[in-house]
């Protein structure tokens, strides 16, 4: 996945306001260039796990779609811990019963914050097993009036 420069800024700030719960929030754009960051309130309020708050939510996906962009990654932040998918994480995101991702072809964005001075990030997919794949991720300059 591709991140735009000020999406990705976006993001940062919004997960360092957010310390010490997670952060999360949604990536808009098109064939995997995410160029908006859309935060969402944790309805948790916790430093170990996020559920977006419904209403906000919603609100993020209808501004999303006037902005003219399709879904591209869910972001949230893992302040005290590596960014790596947790049981939480794949719980959250995969429907067991059905035996598939809750949201297919949409991959996941999880930002370490283990060290401020140094976030790290890492982008994943999930398999219809059930899986995350670690997938490349890169943060690329602004393109015009595309970035936010």
């Amino acid at each position: 996945m591709r991140l735009r420069k000020t999406a990705w800024e976006q993001l940062l700030a919004h997960a360092e306001r957010c310390l010490p719960e997670e952060a999360c929030g949604l990536l808009g754009g098109h064939d995997d260039i995410a160029e908006a960051f859309y935060p969402v309130t944790n309805a948790l309020h916790s430093p170990t796990e996020f559920f977006m708050e419904p209403s906000e939510q919603l609100r993020a996906f209808k501004q999303m779609l006037r902005d003219g962009y399709e879904l591209v990654a869910i972001f949230h932040s893992h302040p005290p811990a590596p960014p790596i998918p947790s049981r939480r994480d794949l719980e959250w995101a995969y429907d067991f019963e059905h035996r598939q991702p809750y949201y297919p072809g949409v991959k996941y964005l999880i930002v370490s914050l283990m060290d401020p001075d140094a976030p790290d990030a890492r982008c994943y997919r999930l398999t219809d097993d059930g899986e995350f794949v670690e997938e490349p991720l890169s943060i690329v300059e602004n393109s015009g009036d595309q970035g936010r």
